[in-house]
């Protein structure tokens, strides 16, 4: 399993990690190549987290979503 590391801030140090991770591994290309995406949303200030784990669900979707209707990319 990934994960990220939360950043250090020496006055909060209860600050959350805002940054989401999106792993894709063996993509089979349209000429038959396999291909993996490896993406990192990196969240910063008060709302990053939400913000990253918004993109990242979100590529998450389209991309799986694309793979289902063409098989391929």
């Amino acid at each position: 399993m990934y994960r990220t590391r939360k950043g250090v801030q020496i006055m909060n140090p209860n600050k959350v990690n805002q940054d989401r991770l999106y792993i894709k591994e063996n993509v089979l290309m349209s000429n038959q190549q396999n291909m993996s995406i490896f993406a990192v949303a990196d969240g910063h200030g008060p709302f990053g987290h939400h913000v990253s784990h918004l993109i990242v669900d979100h590529l998450y979707k389209r991309f799986d979503n694309n793979l289902k209707n063409n098989r391929t990319i």
